[in-house]
């Protein structure tokens, strides 16, 4: 679509400008942050501003089009009152750019816009995060940075997809989880909970986001929370997890139902490796494994995984497109995922903060895993990956922080 100069279009790029503006108002009063990384909050917003025209007037970015389109039509549709959507997953974001249109009309730049704000405080989270468990703003601010400006980033804040969304309300569960365990404030793990179910309404798999903090909760001896107090809070998310379940009950028992049943298990499995070869989609990976018992599953997980986190690998690239998303998305988590496992494994045993990094990181090999299974393609798998990015950055730097701590200490010692 090709800028006309309409009124509707003048309209979207003037709440474009406002959003932004007041964006990045807030992120530089809040974080306090210093010249440098306020200019790299510049260059973040431009080029989201300048993929966002190019997305909404000009050609679609990578990972826009069908889905981006169809997400479009259906807000637009239950606007004019032609369309009625269902529960699932897939229908819930149209309801969300629903409510956005019924206020200001029909305005797909603004959706797209919004996207990109969500992302930016989405960095903001990031950079709070490392804070609160670092007090180091230079490796917060780092952190931020990378997520701000990594391309799969740049791209979903970009389109109409839902990716911004789920990836923002993820990270606030993680920010407040965090927050909790520096202050333990009840209100901040509601909240936190509250966060990665809504999240889940829009893609199930985030939920297990979620799982590790009960594993905290299970495993902390902060003295001042009583046994008592700990069981409360696990009744107050088992219960409120039900209840979020019976309402969505497409979202929930339909995605996760067939966990019930090994045998149904292993033909889910089996049947999207059938779908990818019959589609003859290009970027599919491990097509020709089938799953028939526990044992192949064993095998068949860590395979999974691996593709899922790493691909498109070196020996599957069929072209420009593959080399682009190997160098520029795959190639990052070929680095530093394993280089977070090893700085675990060195992470000192007295520190405080081990439990934090230890749920964090259960965090994001679940949310992974789940993913992981349900992926039998590159294309898909980055962008279901990138949900899992503003964890691995805070993993990251926080592990990146441990290191300079036992740097210091050893040339203290050498000193001495």
């Amino acid at each position: 679509m090709l800028y006309t100069g309409d009124f509707n279009e003048i309209v979207s790029i003037a709440i474009m400008v406002i959003f932004y503006s007041f964006t990045y108002l807030h992120l530089v009063r809040e974080l306090n942050i210093d010249k440098r990384t306020n200019l790299f909050v510049v260059v973040a917003i431009s080029l989201r501003i300048i993929l966002t025209i190019t997305d909404g007037y000009f050609t679609y970015l990578p990972h826009s089009g069908r889905d981006s389109v169809t997400f479009e039509l259906h807000a637009a549709r239950l606007l004019d009152g032609t369309f009625t959507l269902g529960t699932y997953t897939f229908d819930n974001y149209p309801k969300f750019i629903y409510l956005v249109y019924s206020l200001i009309g029909r305005k797909p730049l603004v959706i797209r816009t919004i996207n990109g704000c969500l992302s930016m405080f989405t960095g903001g989270l990031v950079f709070k995060s490392i804070y609160l468990l670092t007090q180091n703003r230079e490796r917060a601010s780092l952190g931020m940075v990378i997520f701000l400006l990594f391309p799969q980033s740049l791209i979903f804040s970009s389109i109409i997809l839902r990716e911004s969304l789920i990836v923002s309300l993820a990270t606030l569960s993680v920010y407040l989880f965090i927050k909790y365990t520096q202050q333990f404030r009840i209100r901040d793990l509601l909240f936190s909970f509250a966060a990665v179910i809504l999240a889940s309404t829009l893609h199930a798999g985030i939920i297990f986001i979620a799982v590790p903090y009960l594993y905290y909760l299970i495993k902390d001896k902060h003295k001042d929370l009583s046994q008592k107090f700990k069981r409360r809070v696990l009744i107050v998310f088992s219960v409120g997890l039900v209840i979020v379940v019976i309402s969505f009950p497409n979202v929930f028992l339909r995605k996760f139902g067939f966990l019930t049943s090994p045998n149904e298990l292993f033909t889910r499995l089996n049947r999207g490796n059938v779908y990818g070869v019959e589609a003859n989609i290009g970027s599919h990976y491990l097509a020709s494994f089938r799953v028939h018992s526990f044992r192949d599953l064993m095998i068949y997980a860590p395979l999974k995984i691996f593709y899922f986190l790493f691909s498109p690998m070196p020996w599957d690239i069929r072209g420009l497109p593959d080399a682009i998303a190997f160098l520029f998305d795959s190639l990052f988590y070929i680095v530093i995922v394993p280089k977070i496992f090893k700085d675990l494994l060195n992470l000192g045993s007295n520190r405080k903060d081990k439990l934090i990094f230890r749920t964090l990181l259960f965090s994001f090999i679940l949310v992974t895993g789940v993913h992981a299974m349900g992926t039998i393609a590159s294309g898909t798998a980055v962008r279901h990956r990138y949900k899992g990015l503003s964890l691995l950055i805070i993993l990251w730097m926080i592990l990146e922080e441990e290191k300079g701590g036992h740097l210091c200490e050893d040339i203290v010692r050498t000193d001495g």
